[in-house]
């Protein structure tokens, strides 16, 4: 019969994520290490070496985010 398995259901699949098991501890951890800098009452928050922590941590998040949502990235 002609147009019979219009009505039939297909099964799409989610998109493949990869996830990062490790990632939620990391991020967890860069940011005890970040807290624990601010709270040492560093004057200079601005340093080098904070700024790369907390652009590492930027960057594990964007990882995250993008992992849970199901995006690919870039």
């Amino acid at each position: 019969m002609a147009g019979v398995d219009f009505c039939e259901e297909k099964i799409v699949s989610a998109p493949k994520v990869k996830h990062h098991s490790g990632l939620p501890q990391e991020i967890e951890r860069l940011k005890n290490e970040l807290n624990k800098k601010v709270a040492q009452g560093n004057t200079r928050l601005n340093n080098k070496e904070t700024l790369e922590l907390s652009q590492k941590l930027d960057k594990l998040l964007v990882q995250h985010l993008q992992d849970e949502l199901g995006l690919v990235a870039e």
